[in-house]
């Protein structure tokens, strides 16, 4: 099981603000960057975006699922139809019936 804290959004703050630091910070989880000295605003802006996005990536998930169901229902519609239709025909193309019904 995930332990709660991983849904958590992870704002590093911090007096480091060298570009190797912050690449190092995303790449140990963070999910935002801030430099001091900031803005309590712009703290609250991200928080509020990474909140959004995390519900928008949820929705799209669902959606997702409901698509993957929907994909699997019509391929299971196409194999029992599969035996009404044509395998093979003996009728022969020319090349010019061959390039217009490719």
């Amino acid at each position: 099981p995930m332990p709660i804290y991983q849904r958590l959004p992870v704002v590093l703050l911090t007096a480091k603000a060298m570009t190797t630091d912050r690449i190092t910070g995303f790449e140990a989880g963070a999910d935002a960057y801030l430099p001091k000295p900031f803005h309590p605003d712009e703290l609250t802006s991200i928080l509020d975006n990474i909140i959004t996005r995390r519900q928008q990536i949820k929705q799209a998930r669902s959606s997702l699922a409901d698509l993957k169901e929907e994909m699997n229902t019509i391929k299971n519609i196409m194999k029992q139809n599969s035996a009404n239709t044509v395998k093979q025909t003996n009728v022969y193309l020319t090349n010019a019936e061959r390039d217009v019904l490719e």
